[in-house]
């Protein structure tokens, strides 16, 4: 076999272990020391390349005349494929590469390339990633029971793990068991150790739960606390007793406190009831003289006849009269009689001046004859030569006893208010309303 230095194995991770490599490490032709026979001068003249002194792989003739392989050729070489050789060459006996790791198989060099993809003694990389090399009936075992790159689950919070990383997970595993931090021999879960430090350790020192009634035990283990309260439920008792008696002692104190601040509150508003009483009392005492301040300077009866009454009415300071007070003020007419009927006028102002007319009733007696019916003409008279001008005039009124106005007590008479008319600003003249009422019975 010449040129055998340029003979070598190429990698054995597929089918180019049945190759060679030529000039520059490509893969070139089939290896010849896989064949069952030794090949004759003829035979090696013709099937082997002289470039990569491999069996020809995919064959090719120069117009030349040589063979080479397709992989031997020159960029620049002119070549057509040699059907003929090729077919020679495929039918070839072949052994497997890996014979002498003890593969037996037997075949054609043209199936030897179909072979190595399924031999199992062709060495792979594993595919997990670890990259070991092992020949293939090695490696389903590797990749399912020793590789570290495999991924298997947390024997406690059934999370998926790769093996090289399992340790370290089982330093943070939330479901790994432990036993106690304080001892008490219990095996628990990382992420309930807290809850069962707190709750349920009979080794964890706890307070007694009768310390916020000042017990001095302090802290004793949990495992204790039972005994503890058995031993001094007496002393626990009194010092509750203690404590509920303070406590209503201090309830008690807080109420009286409440108690004397909710009089001294009732006593202030007594007295600031008081206060506004009196504030009115001397409002309307005021409201009273300033009534009496007003003056009715001229008010005649000028005549009275079977049904009808002429009265002539004069108020002075009529803008005492209309100052702002609590209530009303008004002022009365002379009474006078029309047909039997006592009536007498009121000068009111509230919301501005009005004329109410009044009759008399009494609660012994009574002089009106219900219904009847009234008619009164109101004139202005002109302060400077006393002639009268007609300004307005009331209508007729029909009067019933069940339907007056206003029903009122005013200084020990009983009266009824018909307000009939209102007075203009402008009646006012120098400070008084000079008027002429003619009242006429229907």
């Amino acid at each position: 076999m010449a040129a055998n230095s340029v003979v070598q194995l190429v990698s054995e991770h597929g089918p180019d272990l049945c190759r060679v490599r030529g000039e520059g490490g490509l893969v070139r032709g089939f290896r010849r020391d896989i064949l069952t026979e030794n090949l004759s001068e003829r035979d090696c003249a013709l099937l082997v390349c002289p470039r990569c002194r491999g069996i020809l792989r995919e064959a090719c003739i120069s117009f030349g005349g040589a063979h080479f392989c397709l992989s031997c050729t020159k960029g620049n070489e002119q070549t057509h494929p040699n059907t003929h050789v090729r077919n020679t060459i495929s039918s070839l006996k072949s052994t497997c590469p890996l014979s002498t790791r003890g593969c037996e198989w037997l075949g054609t060099l043209g199936e030897c390339e179909n072979h190595l993809d399924m031999c199992s003694n062709v060495h792979e990389i594993c595919k997990l990633g670890c990259d070991i090399v092992l020949p293939r009936y090695e490696l389903v075992n590797h990749m399912s029971e020793k590789c570290l790159q495999r991924v298997i689950p947390c024997e406690h919070c059934e999370k998926n793990f790769r093996v090289c990383n399992m340790s370290s997970h089982m330093n943070d595993c939330l479901k790994m068991l432990q036993t106690c931090e304080l001892g008490c021999g219990i095996l628990v879960c990382s992420e309930d150790m807290e809850r069962h430090l707190e709750e349920e350790c009979v080794e964890k020192k706890v307070g007694c739960p009768f310390i916020k009634y000042k017990c001095e035990v302090g802290l004793i283990k949990r495992k204790e606390l039972y005994q503890h309260l058995e031993e001094k439920r007496t002393e626990h008792t009194e010092l509750k007793l203690n404590a509920m008696e303070v406590i209503v002692m201090k309830q008690n104190e807080m109420m009286e406190r409440m108690s004397q601040q909710t009089e001294k509150k009732l006593n202030a508003t007594e007295d600031m009831l008081l206060k506004l009483t009196r504030k009115v009392e001397s409002l309307t005492k005021e409201s009273d003289f300033n009534q009496e301040e007003i003056i009715v300077e001229d008010n005649t009866l000028l005549c009275t006849l079977p049904n009808a009454t002429k009265l002539q009415w004069r108020i002075e300071k009529i803008e005492n009269m209309m100052k702002p007070r609590l209530s009303s003020t008004f002022s009365f007419s002379h009474k006078f009689q029309v047909d039997g009927f006592i009536f007498n006028f009121q000068l009111q102002y509230s919301d501005g001046l009005r004329i109410n007319l009044c009759p008399h009733i009494g609660s012994n007696y009574d002089i009106l004859h219900w219904p009847f019916r009234a008619e009164f003409l109101t004139y202005l008279i002109c302060h400077s030569n006393r002639k009268s001008t007609l300004e307005f005039k009331s209508p007729t009124i029909n009067i019933n006893k069940e339907d007056y106005y206003f029903h009122s007590i005013w200084k020990d008479r009983e009266i009824a208010l018909f307000p009939r008319a209102s007075i203009k600003p402008e009646f006012i003249r120098d400070g008084a309303i000079h008027l002429e009422i003619f009242v006429i019975m229907k």
